[in-house]
């Protein structure tokens, strides 16, 4: 039995479908992997760890990163387990990814300075006081629209 035929099999209350990128779907209960892609033992580790976690939804771009931050942590916990060494640098390599992706969510389009997020996607700056928004897709390019207050 391979890797991923012994992690599926252990947890059994959890649905598992192939598909070409991993991701957990608490709606539907379902973590979705892509067995052929590289470090693919490592990340359906880390979608676990969503599920174990109970990482149901976000209300923040910085909640986002700390489920992301708790899920690589339990992933940790969990090959330990199976035995499986999972890289550090592509534990932060993923999390840099998340990092990147605010920062720029993040900084003003008008003086490019660190901005706040006020609800789910709205942002202000600190600096200016202007107020943006930003697009509801994680996996996407950012965009940011400026709005008034």
């Amino acid at each position: 039995m391979n890797f991923a035929d012994q992690v599926i099999a252990d947890f059994s209350s959890i649905q598992f479908k192939r598909s070409d990128k991993f991701r957990w779907s608490p709606e539907d209960n379902v973590i979705f992997y892509n067995h052929e892609s590289s470090n693919s033992d490592w990340s359906l580790l880390h979608e676990i760890g969503h599920v174990l976690c109970r990482h149901q939804s976000y209300s923040s771009d910085l909640g986002l990163l700390k489920m992301e931050t708790e899920a690589w942590e339990k992933a940790r916990e969990l090959a330990t387990k199976y035995s499986v060494s999972i890289s550090e640098e592509h534990i932060e390599k993923c999390l840099g990814s998340y990092r990147d992706w605010l920062y720029r969510r993040s900084s003003c389009p008008k003086c490019h300075q660190a901005g706040l997020e006020k609800t789910l996607g709205l942002y202000m700056c600190i600096n200016c006081g202007d107020q943006w928004k930003v697009t509801s897709e994680k996996f996407c390019r950012v965009y940011r629209k400026t709005v008034t207050a």
